[in-house]
Parts: C-alpha cells; structure tokens; sequence
C-alpha cells in the first residue's frame, strides 16, 4: 500500500484494521500522524452526536427570534456559548474517559518510575534487534515487527506486574514506553505531570503506556509498538 491509497482509506475508515494499512502506518510516520489526526476528528464528531439535543429546541428557537431586535445580539451569544461548551466536551472526549493527574496511584507509579530511571535515557545509540527482543522476552513480550529508535529495552514493574520498558528517541525527547500485561484498562486516556504526557492504551489484555515530553506526538509511537509487540499467552 502506498501513501496515497493509505490516505484514501484513512477518509473512509481511520481506525482500519486491515493488514496492509497497519503495516503502512507502521512504517510512514507522516501517514501514521495522519490517521491519528484523522481518528481524533472521528471521535470528535461520535462525542458531540451524543449530546442531547434540549426538549422544545425547536419552539425555543422561534420563541427567540420573535424577541424584539435589540435582543437578538444576546440570543447569538448564547448560541455560540453553546456550540463552545459542546467543542470542549468533545475535546474532552479525544483523551478519553477521564484524564490521570499525577496524584493517580498508577500515574504517580510510572512518573516515579521513569524519573529514578536516569540510566535507561543514558544511550543515544539504537540498540540492535537481537539484544532488544532478548530484553522484552524476559518480561513475556515477543517482538514480531519492527521497532525504530530504541536505545534501551529492559523490564521493571508496574503495579506487581513484570513489564516489558522500552526508550526509543523521540522527536522533542526520549518517550519511555511501559507494556503491563494482565492490567484492566477499558479506554485509552491521559496522563500528565509538570514536564510530561503520556498514553494508557488497552492491548490485548494488558495496556501499553507512553510517556515523553508534552510537546511529543504519541499515537504514532503507539501504533508502531502495537504493530511490533505481542504477549507470550496470546
């Protein structure tokens, strides 16, 4: 698949599982952020649908517009501090079901974590496939696809959980990425702290977490760990 047979499906389905559109937003990072941008869009619109529409809005609307003509600045203003709150709700909605601050028991675990782990950030240098996938095989990850940038693959846990801890380099700066297996995690949302955002996202079972500097773009880096990663019980 090439880009331009990639974009077009992306118009149709954003969220396509089909094998060839994975394995090109896996390797195009341009098509990749397209499809994330894409994918928010979409749920965008699902959310503000979902917004009940007010009883009688209808009658209400021509109630409004027989008001005398001094009023109807009024009427415009309480219509576009409507159509404001329903953006922000749907804004809301793209991190989704709620955000973690870092005072959440799981958020406050992975910001500790990764800021006592200053040697993982130490390497600059890619490290080989073999040493990787030897790395994650020991937190019950297989490496099935092709992961770019990473300078350091180990394991640590989370929540009691032996987790498979990757660092690969970022745009901005290096992005930690934890894979907890066996974690209940229904929805992907937020987390942040003062200098740092990241992703929980659902996998298989478990949940995959990303966390890098809040400038960072993180679904692609999602995408491509999604595409490379699977546990050993699947």
């Amino acid at each position: 698949m090439n880009c331009l047979e990639f974009r077009r499906l992306v118009e149709i389905d954003p969220d396509s599982r089909d094998e060839d559109f994975m394995r090109h937003k896996a390797e195009c990072r341009s098509c990749a952020e397209l499809a994330a941008r894409a994918l928010r869009f979409s749920v965008t619109l699902d959310a503000a649908a979902r917004i009940d529409v007010p009883e009688n809005l209808a009658s209400r609307i021509l109630l409004k517009q027989s008001f005398a003509k001094t009023r109807t600045l009024f009427a415009r203003r309480h219509v576009l501090a409507l159509a404001a709150s329903i953006v922000a709700a749907a804004g809301l909605a793209l991190s989704g079901t709620y955000v973690l601050t870092r005072e959440d028991p799981l958020a406050r675990e992975i910001f500790t974590l990764i800021r006592n782990a200053d040697d993982t950030f130490a390497s600059k240098t890619p490290l080989d496939s073999r040493s990787m996938a030897k790395a994650l095989a020991q937190a019950g990850i297989d490496v099935t696809g092709e992961l770019e940038k990473v300078t350091y693959a180990g394991q640590s846990l989370v929540r009691g959980k032996l987790s498979g801890h990757v660092v690969i380099q970022g745009e901005w700066a290096p992005c930690t990425v934890l894979l907890i297996p066996e974690i209940n995690v229904a929805s992907r949302f937020t987390i942040r702290s003062d200098n740092l955002r990241g992703l929980v996202v659902p996998f298989d079972g478990g949940a995959i977490v990303i966390v890098g500097s809040p400038q960072e773009v993180l679904e692609p880096v999602i995408e491509q760990v999604k595409a490379a990663i699977r546990w050993r019980h699947a």
